[in-house]
């Protein structure tokens, strides 16, 4: 899985982000990662959102700070990623397939 940060209320928590057969999306943190092969299996209790649901992503850049919004019909889910050569592999896993989706861009100061 792809590493990144997620947004749990006003923490940031190290989780990978994997994709299934192009329809799901799974965040597994760090911890379950380090006592499972993620590869082999996503473990069944990690959160699950269908790429499907996804309605626009929100790129956000400032020095240090590379994020991405996942705005889907039940939530946003935010994401920080270490380099901006990850944000955008998960950016095109994501939209992988021909899917067609608004992307935003905003600067942030």
């Amino acid at each position: 899985g792809l590493p990144a940060y997620v947004a749990v209320g006003q923490v940031w928590v190290p989780s990978r982000l994997v994709t299934t057969g192009g329809r799901y999306l799974h965040v597994v943190q760090e911890s379950v990662v380090a006592c499972s092969d993620i590869a082999a299996s996503v473990p069944p209790d990690c959160p699950c959102f269908e790429l499907c649901d996804l309605q626009q992503v929100t790129r956000r850049t400032a020095p240090g700070r590379l994020l991405l919004s996942l705005h889907l019909h039940a939530g946003t889910l935010l994401l920080r990623f270490s380099f901006a050569s990850q944000r955008e592999a998960f950016l095109g896993a994501i939209l992988a397939d021909g899917r067609r989706l608004p992307v935003v861009d905003v600067a942030l100061d």
